[in-house]
């Protein structure tokens, strides 16, 4: 009877096993040769989840305070027993000093915990909204901006090194998140190096289209982001929703989905109009797509999270913008900790190609003869001197804030890394910018073997 029992168990693990086998076979078919160019059913995508709400919370990061600093300080002032969230925000005062012309009085302001998975980080990232307009640190005088903390980055320099490139390959013109290093104290305790940036959104200063709602969807134009956390919140069909041939939604990040004026009629059109898009991106007809596609902003952008070997540009913090009556334009670059060597793994380059090769609109273009061949023929020009730029910028980082981020390394490298195995074992702060800077040489020659051959 034991034998007979043992026999049945082994039969029924072998046939999960199996059925398994299956499954993952047919995953790995799908996204190495179909994914892209069949309906996604709706049972593949991912479900809808609920994000960890952040509320209530109050920083007890006191990070031991940096002599002499060169970097400016930025001061959150607040009652001693505030509290922070995600949804509302908490009066406070900002002020800015150690920096110069930049130096900036008490300001009244606003603050909120912003992110998605970073939000739950020991780390927090933050939004600043100004009551008026500001310049802040020479930047466009917009109220919304942003700290981010780079809690998954050792090094604390990848979004800075990368918005540099990102500036060195986009002409001008292009909207380029700033990147300034600060020191960030809230109630006078040391929370450590953040970058302030600037808010993704619309503005004369942001994203150069109108935040506007016209009387007409089509007349109307829009800010969306390819992102898998579009569904966590809001209404499908009004805030988000999915293309037809993508795994991950699109959140509607302008105009404004709460405005009265807003309605579901705009976001059908904007669906409607991108899967026409899609659709002549997989016609392979080239000047249909030259006629709809900004395809310059599309290679620059992309260009900087392949070299940077980013895995988010597969499926979230993908920026794009529609101009009413124009073409489907990419930008800006955002959300670019986990490069570098950082997020990464080997295993799926060698499964699975490249990462870009997961982002269903990029995997289509790819396809198309005279779009690899502008994509190739634009990376043969700037490979000259790129390693040299992207060498000097980790240099020039280090050089504005290392002092600062290696005072808070052996602590962020507490919270977990991620990312190849050289990556996770650098031991001191210094070994984490050698193999940086090891890790561009070796992923340039991989690409320039990989592209041009």
């Amino acid at each position: 009877m034991k034998n007979s029992k043992k026999k049945k168990i082994i039969k029924i693990s072998i046939i999960v096993v199996l059925v398994l086998l299956i499954f993952a076979a047919a995953f790995f078919i799908m996204v190495k040769y179909l994914y892209g160019s069949f309906s996604i059913p709706s049972w593949f995508r991912s479900p809808h989840k609920e994000l960890r709400e952040v509320e209530n919370y109050h920083s007890n990061l006191d990070f031991e305070d940096i002599d002499d600093s060169n970097i400016p300080r930025l001061d959150i002032m607040m009652d001693e027993d505030y509290k922070l969230g995600k949804k509302d925000y908490t009066g406070c005062y900002i002020r800015i000093s150690n920096a110069e012309q930049y130096n900036m009085e008490l300001t009244e302001a606003k603050i909120r915990i912003r992110g998605n998975s970073t939000s739950s980080a020991d780390k927090k990232p933050y939004k600043i909204k100004f009551q008026d307009k500001i310049s802040v640190f020479g930047g466009g005088k917009e109220k919304s901006w942003v700290l981010l903390a780079n809690t998954t980055d050792i090094t604390g320099i990848h979004n800075y090194v990368s918005m540099e490139l990102y500036r060195h390959l986009a002409p001008e013109g292009t909207f380029i998140p700033m990147v300034r290093f600060v020191n960030l104290y809230i109630n006078g305790c040391y929370q450590g190096v953040y970058n302030f940036c600037d808010q993704v959104e619309t503005g004369k200063t942001r994203v150069p289209i109108s935040g506007k709602i016209k009387s007409k969807p089509e007349e109307t134009d829009y800010l969306v982001v390819n992102d898998q956390y579009a569904s966590y919140e809001g209404e499908e069909g009004l805030d988000w929703f999915w293309l037809d041939k993508s795994i991950t939604p699109i959140e509607i990040k302008s105009p404004d989905t709460s405005d009265e004026k807003y309605n579901k009629e705009y976001t059908e059109y904007l669906k409607n109009r991108l899967e026409e898009i899609y659709d002549v991106i997989l016609s392979k007809d080239w000047e249909a797509i030259q006629n709809c596609v900004d395809i310059d902003s599309i290679i620059n952008g992309f260009l900087v999270s392949i070299i940077a070997d980013n895995p988010d540009i597969a499926y979230k913090s993908i920026y794009y913008y529609l101009p009413a009556g124009g073409k489907l334009t990419f930008g800006p670059v955002w959300d670019m900790d986990l490069t570098y060597g950082a997020g990464t793994s080997s295993f799926w380059v060698n499964i699975l190609g490249e990462k870009s090769e997961l982002n269903a609109i990029w995997r289509q273009l790819m396809k198309v003869p005279e779009f690899r061949e502008a994509f190739t023929d634009r990376f043969k020009t700037v490979y000259i001197g790129l390693e040299s730029f992207i060498v000097d910028k980790i240099h020039e980082a280090v050089n504005i804030a290392g002092k600062e981020l290696e005072n808070e390394f052996i602590i962020r490298s507490s919270w977990g890394r991620y990312g190849s195995s050289d990556y996770v074992k650098a031991q001191t702060y210094d070994e984490a910018i050698d193999y940086m800077i090891n890790w561009t040489h070796e992923r340039l020659e991989y690409l320039y073997s990989n592209y041009v051959g």
